[in-house]
């Protein structure tokens, strides 16, 4: 609403230049009197009386514009003012009044005209500066407009309207401070105006002027109880006071004299849910909705209560209408985002989140809400980027830096992961999830002992079952003693014994564990009972959604699935059989965990029948595979991921089985079959498994042969001493189990010119780890213990051949790696325990018929290791047997048949049984 224009103001008795005629003095007299006394029929015969007697007399032409404009007659206004002026064109009042007309014309540009003329003519015209800020205000001009009204006001420091004027001027041009000064000033001096009160209140209210608003609204209502604006505002205002009832009284006030105000409906709504009555909220926005369609504010609050409600479907709807209302509503697109990410619609999520932090890139809840979504959809460096910026604007927040940390853990940068963890704990060191937090880095670091006490701090804050169970499953990384391996064995199976036997039970693993116990595999012990205890605790998960049989007859269908169908060693040891399995007898299905884009996921692509995403939630992927309608469901490997480790545990096809991927038993009742070689296990190895242990003749792998294009670089490229006696280890450092340290030692203290080589740890805080333990077990030789860059590829096989010999590790040896070092001739000295685990290696070099480095005890070990270093005659004839028989380890079409055998008759055995149950 624009400024007031002050009525039009009617000259005192005192006339200037009236005719000097005694008669038309009376008569103009008499006709102003009755004008001012408001009998407007009397005055305008009076003045045309006067007009007839004295044609063209000006105040009378004048006062008859001015009665004009009084009846509403504008165009006859302006015309008799118009003729006024041109007779006596010094009058400002003519001028001023002429504006006035102009102006209730909507002419405002010739209204401003007129104003600045009069002003030039009385420069003390209050009234003329009033309405001429009112007139520029009309034209969008504010700062134009202030200034004309600052000037009324210093004519006429009293002149309340002007004031007024002023104040919604300031309101507008947001100078808040200086528009409560004006309303203020206003209300002092007419206090019985009830709008200026109103206006009062409302300032207050933008300025945070609580209790001061209420007043003023509350002083707008005693002058005019019917004043439901002031209502209206005295109800947002105790709203906001967390005066709820009072507020809820004022709102029903207005409703009960209007019961139309839409605003009203959505004000009382915000007071319901605020004081938790979901239901009546949700009615009273539905009513502002219906009586303004087009009320987007009301339509979030709905999608609000919606939501609280537990409905995000219609929350969904209602938060969509707003945005396509006003599709840069904020807190809108934030509202959707959380919804979205609950239904599982994770891109859409991150798309709506992206919007509102373009609006608002200061916003904290946008950059945490994008960031922890990222964080979980495994965009890692968004996440990081997001997080941080959410850490910097709020820096108290907790749940910022724990977010910031579990992502920079992601991004393997786990100094830094730590570093946040450290201060979320310093903000608030009674959450739990900080030290929880801490404690998986400072362990996937190396750093088990200062992880385990972090663990510990998490733990005397929430003994909940949930911890409980994760904390049951913390394994060091990098064991520090053959002791430390023991003990923390032994504390595993004391935790989970415990925890079964209390009937704990997880409901969503996936989400609230979130990772496997994968180290248990390299303590070198038969894990069959452990395991299967461990599986105990997830038996909720053990659901049946079994296909229905397919017809006889038909291709068996055959689902591979894993996370590591990727440039890794699952996609080595699997591509074969995607690539290569009879297709007349079978369909392959490539099931793919969160895949990239490299370029063996590339050829699971191409070499599959079907080529399926599995999703990250554990219920659709569930549902997905089922409608898969598979025969056979083959884990490429259990206990590497967290997803397919737990879907296995429902039954999801006839047949159910794994492979050495992660070799050892899963202890899970629905998978049914372990898929082995009669080579890697030793006799009574069905002792070590859970699921029925399948011994092919072959080895379980079709193993594409490498073809390297480059030829190989000199030792210096890698970092290694040129006339190095090189004794490498190329595993993963987890693989280096502390019995191994006496061999590793002795050969150290037995050649003194040896120089033992490992590759960097992922992360390298590991290799930091392994040395702290090689300074105890390996002191005499520590200076001689070498760490090589991580490289791939060619690169690889490349850092394999420069080796004099490779030391195969106890309890878990080499796969891949034993592949490609054979490859290239390198001998590996090894020495087979009783687990498969520890036999790839032996079973290479049997099928080889090549046995010259195959050894039964710690010192043959190291005898055979320093010959083999040290006797070049020795090991150029061991290599040159490796390199004449290492064709039968690749593209053995052997093992294709074998697989297919055992698929045909496991689904003929299930289709005999009649049931999916194993």
């Amino acid at each position: 609403m624009a400024p007031k224009v002050r009525s039009m103001p009617l000259p005192g008795r005192k006339v200037s230049e009236v005719a000097p005629r005694q008669r038309s003095v009376r008569l103009f007299e008499e006709a102003l009197a009755r004008h001012q006394a408001g009998d407007l029929a009397a005055a305008e015969a009076l003045y045309r009386r006067l007009l007839e007697e004295e044609p063209g007399h000006p105040d009378a032409l004048h006062l008859l514009g001015v009665l004009a404009y009084q009846r509403g007659e504008h165009e006859t206004a302006v015309r008799h003012i118009a003729e006024a002026i041109r007779r006596k064109g010094k009058a400002g009042i003519f001028h001023s009044n002429l504006g006035n007309v102009l102006a209730a014309l909507g002419r405002y540009s010739e209204a401003i005209k007129a104003y600045r003329c009069a002003i030039r003519l009385s420069p003390g015209m209050a009234d003329a500066h009033n309405n001429l800020g009112t007139a520029l205000h009309h034209l969008g001009k504010r700062e134009e407009a202030a200034a004309a009204f600052r000037e009324a006001i210093r004519l006429q420091p009293s002149y309340a309207v002007a004031l007024v004027n002023q104040g919604r001027v300031l309101v507008e041009l947001s100078r808040l401070e200086e528009a409560e000064e004006s309303f203020s000033l206003a209300a002092g001096l007419r206090p019985d105006q009830a709008e200026t009160h109103r206006r009062l209140g409302m300032v207050r209210k933008e300025l945070g002027c609580l209790e001061a608003s209420s007043e003023s609204f509350s002083r707008a209502l005693e002058i005019d109880p019917r004043d439901m604006t002031a209502a209206f505002g005295l109800g947002v205002v105790l709203h906001d006071l967390k005066r709820l009832d009072e507020a809820e009284r004022s709102f029903l006030r207005v409703l009960a004299a209007q019961p139309d105000y839409a605003e009203a409906h959505f004000g009382l709504g915000a007071v319901l849910m605020s004081q938790g009555r979901l239901a009546e909220a949700e009615e009273s926005f539905r009513r502002a909705i219906a009586l303004r369609p087009g009320y987007a504010d009301a339509h979030f609050f709905l999608a609000t209560a919606l939501r609280s409600q537990g409905r995000p479907e219609e929350a969904r709807e209602s938060y969509e209408e707003t945005l396509r209302l006003r599709p840069g509503h904020f807190d809108a697109l934030v509202g959707i985002s959380a919804v979205l990410k609950k239904e599982g619609d994770l891109k859409e999520a991150a798309e709506r989140y992206r919007k509102a932090v373009q609006l608002r890139p200061e916003s904290f809840d946008a950059r945490l809400g994008l960031g922890l979504l990222l964080k979980e959809t495994g965009q890692i460096e968004e996440a990081v980027e997001n997080l941080r910026e959410a850490a910097r604007l709020n820096p108290e927040s907790a749940s910022a830096h724990i977010g910031l940390g579990i992502a920079l853990k992601q991004d393997e940068k786990l100094d830094e992961a730590a570093g946040a963890f450290r201060e979320a704990i310093h903000l608030r060191p009674d959450l739990a999830e900080g030290h929880w937090g801490l404690a998986t880095v400072l362990i996937k670091r190396g750093d088990f002992e200062e992880g385990w006490d972090a663990a510990q701090a998490a733990l005397r804050l929430d003994r909940s079952d949930l911890l409980r169970v994760r904390t049951s499953a913390l394994l060091p990384v990098i064991c520090s003693s053959s002791e430390q391996v023991a003990e923390c064995r032994a504390r595993v199976e004391r935790s989970v014994d415990e925890l079964v036997r209390e009937g704990v039970v997880i409901r969503d693993p996936l989400k609230e564990i979130g990772f496997t116990n994968f180290y248990l595999a390299y303590q070198g012990f038969n894990d069959r009972e452990l395991q299967q205890k461990i599986a105990r605790l997830y038996r909720s998960q053990e659901i049946s959604l079994c296909p229905k049989s397919r017809p006889e007859g038909s291709r068996i269908r055959v689902g591979f699935i894993s996370r590591n169908f990727k440039q890794h060693t699952i996609g080595k040891f699997m591509i074969g059989y995607v690539a290569f399995l009879d297709r007349r007898r079978f369909e392959v299905v490539t099931l793919a965990v969160d895949p990239p884009d490299d370029p063996m996921v590339q050829q699971f692509r191409q070499h599959s029948d079907e080529f399926v995403i599995v999703p990250a939630d554990i219920a659709a992927a569930r549902e997905q595979i089922a409608a898969l309608n598979l025969d056979v469901l083959f884990y490429a490997d259990i206990g590497m991921d967290a997803l397919t480790y737990f879907l296995a545990f429902s039954r999801l096809a006839p047949v159910q089985c794994v492979t050495w991927g992660h070799p050892v038993t899963t202890g899970i009742p629905n998978v049914d079959y372990f898929v082995s070689s009669k080579d890697l296990e030793p006799e009574g190895a069905e002792d070590h498994y859970s699921e029925d242990l399948v011994r092919f003749d072959s080895l379980p792998t079709y193993y594409f042969r490498p073809r390297p294009k480059a030829a190989l670089m000199r030792r210096a490229a890698f970092l290694i001493a040129e006339r190095a006696r090189v004794y490498l280890c190329p595993q993963s450092l987890f693989k280096i189990h502390p019995d191994f340290d006496g061999i590793l030692g002795e050969i150290l203290r037995r050649d003194p010119y040896s120089q033992l080589y490992f590759i960097e740890g992922q992360p390298k805080s590991l290799g930091d780890a392994l040395m702290r333990r090689f300074r105890r077990t390996l002191a005499h030789g520590i200076d001689r213990v070498k760490f090589i860059p991580r490289v791939n590829g060619e690169a690889f096989l490349n850092v394999l051949a420069l080796a004099n010999v490779i030391l195969d590790p106890i309890h878990f040896g080499g796969g891949t790696t034993s592949y490609e070092a054979f490859f290239v001739g390198a001998p590996i000295v090894t020495m087979p325990g009783a687990f498969m685990r520890s036999r790839v290696t032996y079973a290479c070099y049997k099928k080889m018929g090549v046995m010259d480095a195959v050894v039964s005890n710690p010192d043959e070990y190291v005898e055979t290791a320093i010959r083999l270093a040290n006797d070049s005659a020795c090991h150029g004839e061991l290599k040159s047997r490796i390199l004449s028989a290492n064709h039968v380890l690749y593209e053995d079409a052997a093992v294709l048949r074998e697989l297919g055998a055992f698929f045909e008759k496991a689904v003929e055995k299930a289709r005999t049984q009649g049931t999916c149950a194993h």
